[in-house]
């Protein structure tokens, strides 16, 4: 598919790649050509909690407006000139992670310290490095089992070397988990039942009263 990216969103990440502030594409990579496209949902965006005022900022001068939420995460919604279209943002600035709708386990996240790269010349999407084991976490906790998703985890861990990384620090250090013998589970499984009834206890047991990840 060719990708016929949004001029909004061409607004949008030329001028956040010219401010100061940190951010990252960090999920939906596998479908995200089909989200800048304005074909699918939302683009989902990381960045610090202190830089969500500049990043109002920038948003509200491309022609989104925020959707009034009282919690996190944050909406912005805006509309395409010339498409059109209805496109949709979905900002936070933690992780928010577990059973949908509600995602109960959240943990804080630096977002500068995360590996990063540019994609279509222009947005900063998470890098593998970090990517696949923040994917590993999220879905091992969701309801979600789709079959694809576990695909898309096997077919990159074959052919990407994924070390030293902000992600697999604190897969290491907060869930004690080893990426050399998680990703060698990943490959066997079948299901991602298979991966739940092994690891899901595993993490969510570092989750306090106030669903917060226990940084200890």
């Amino acid at each position: 598919m060719v990708l016929i990216l949004r001029e909004i969103y061409k607004n949008l990440f030329d001028q956040l790649n010219e401010s100061e502030i940190a951010y990252s594409v960090y999920k939906g990579l596998n479908h995200l050509k089909e989200d800048l496209n304005g074909e699918r949902g939302d683009i989902d965006i990381l960045l610090n909690e202190n830089d969500i005022d500049i990043f109002d900022a920038i948003a509200l001068n491309n022609n989104f407006f925020k959707v009034w939420k009282k919690d996190k995460p944050y909406y912005y919604m805006g509309i395409d000139k010339v498409t059109h279209k209805f496109v949709m943002l979905d900002v936070n600035t933690q992780i928010q992670f577990g059973p949908k709708p509600y995602k109960p386990y959240i943990f804080p996240i630096e977002v500068d310290k995360l590996s990063s790269r540019i994609e279509y010349d222009r947005v900063r999407v998470l890098d593998l490095v970090d990517y696949l084991p923040l994917m590993f976490i999220m879905r091992v906790t969701s309801l979600s089992e789709r079959e694809q998703d576990l695909m898309e985890q096997q077919e990159l861990i074959k052919v990407h070397k994924i070390e030293n990384s902000y992600i697999l620090k604190i897969l290491k250090e907060k869930f004690s988990l080893d990426w050399n013998v998680v990703s060698q589970d990943i490959l066997k499984s079948q299901t991602w039942q298979e991966l739940k009834e092994k690891y899901l206890m595993q993490v969510v047991k570092n989750v306090n009263q106030n669903s917060q990840l226990l940084f200890n």
